[in-house]
């Protein structure tokens, strides 16, 4: 997907915005900002359109998700079409697990070590770093709290080659229509939704969990099945055209979102889907019937971005924490977001960069030049795949 990368660049740039607006917020508002949702400390403290936009930028966590059921789901869904082998285990847990496991630990680590949690128990170190925190009250995982997400990306990366596993005996190597697929996939979205207790909250970790959340998946392991089917009927300016009309759609669901009330469960959880769905699916109809992206999509900077998006997620929240602390006192929450938003953003980039120079990439080649074959092949490193350097998070 050659868009892959900036729509990281972009789900990324909005999860920061979100903690840079909330975190100015909840300093500048006194001890009653602490028990105010999101939406009405951000609306007291930026206006009413300003706010409700700020307090739904979140959702770029959730074309986060939809990317991972396109990547990391898509090569399951095309062997269920196809009828052929479901990826190798082996190779394909060892991809996730270089890819998600040493950045998180290094930044967990830090963050625990910056932020100071009271009262860490060894038990609260190992529901962080063994990725189940969303089913472990503590303090320690406020450190890193964006992590609610990758406990779910993992739990998504195992359910995978089981799901395989208990479909190839049924199956025995036949075909699935798309239709019956994309029929599977509508069908696991509604049940998700039907046991969702409410919006995901560190409050309640079921709503937390996989089953709660797989609908989140269900956009991009819907747009997989429909690759083979759409790819070939769309060219040229229809299929620019359709892309364009997607993407409004898109633009329309996330002014809706900022309408429904999260209490309003099934409601706002499907819209987001939508939303997901949409930003995401534009860009593959996009590529499908031009067999490119827009060029003021796929910048230099744009990518650059995607490729440090995961190390972006995993920094910014204790960088915002940080630097709203060393705001004056006295400022306003709009002053002190102009200050420490764009401060927070710098840092986090400069810090992702190096993490992905000096440890993400090293460690994603090193895995790919033991693998090159021997003779005047070699030492040449096998380019990273778009799956490769997916940043799920």
């Amino acid at each position: 997907m050659l868009a892959g990368d900036p729509l990281r660049a972009l789900a990324a740039t909005m999860v920061v915005g979100y903690h840079a607006l909330y975190a100015s917020a909840l300093a500048t508002g006194g001890e009653v900002a602490r028990h105010m949702s999101p939406g009405d400390l951000m609306g007291q403290a930026y206006g009413r359109i300003p706010g409700a936009i700020g307090s739904h930028l979140n959702v770029g966590v959730y074309i986060f998700f939809a990317l991972t059921g396109y990547f990391v789901g898509g090569p399951y869904v095309r062997s269920v079409m196809s009828g052929k082998p479901a990826p190798d285990v082996g190779r394909y847990l060892s991809r996730r697990l270089r890819r998600i496991v040493p950045a998180f630990w290094l930044f967990a680590a830090i963050s625990i070590l910056v932020m100071k949690p009271a009262d860490t128990t060894f038990g609260d170190l190992a529901s962080v770093f063994g990725f189940v925190q969303n089913w472990h009250v503590s303090w320690t995982r406020t450190a890193i709290g964006q992590a609610w997400t990758l406990d779910i990306e993992m739990a998504f990366y195992l359910a995978l080659p089981l799901a395989a596993w208990l479909l190839s005996a049924p199956l025995r190597g036949r075909a699935v229509r798309p239709g019956t697929i994309l029929a599977v996939i509508a069908l696991l979205g509604a049940l998700s939704l039907a046991v969702t207790p409410g919006y995901p909250s560190v409050l309640d970790s079921w709503s937390m969990s996989l089953p709660c959340i797989l609908w989140a998946f269900t956009p991009g392991l819907a747009l997989a099945a429909l690759e083979p089917v759409l790819e070939p009927r769309l060219s040229g300016r229809r299929g620019r055209l359709l892309s364009v009309a997607v993407l409004a759609v898109g633009a329309g669901a996330f002014v809706t979102l900022t309408q429904i009330s999260i209490a309003r469960t099934v409601s706002h959880c499907f819209v987001l889907t939508l939303f997901a769905g949409c930003v995401v699916g534009a860009a593959l109809i996009w590529q499908w019937s031009t067999g490119g992206a827009p060029r003021w999509v796929t910048t230099r900077a744009a990518s650059a971005l995607g490729r440090w998006s995961y190390g972006i997620y995993l920094c910014h929240f204790v960088l915002s924490i940080k630097l709203v602390d060393l705001a004056p006192a006295s400022a306003s929450a709009k002053a002190n977001v102009l200050l420490t938003g764009p401060l927070t953003f710098a840092a986090s980039v400069a810090v992702a960069a190096t993490s992905w120079r000096f440890l993400e990439r090293p460690i994603l080649e090193w895995r790919s030049a033991a693998r090159a074959p021997s003779g005047s092949d070699a030492d040449v490193v096998v380019p990273l795949s778009p799956e490769l350097s997916t940043p799920t998070a």
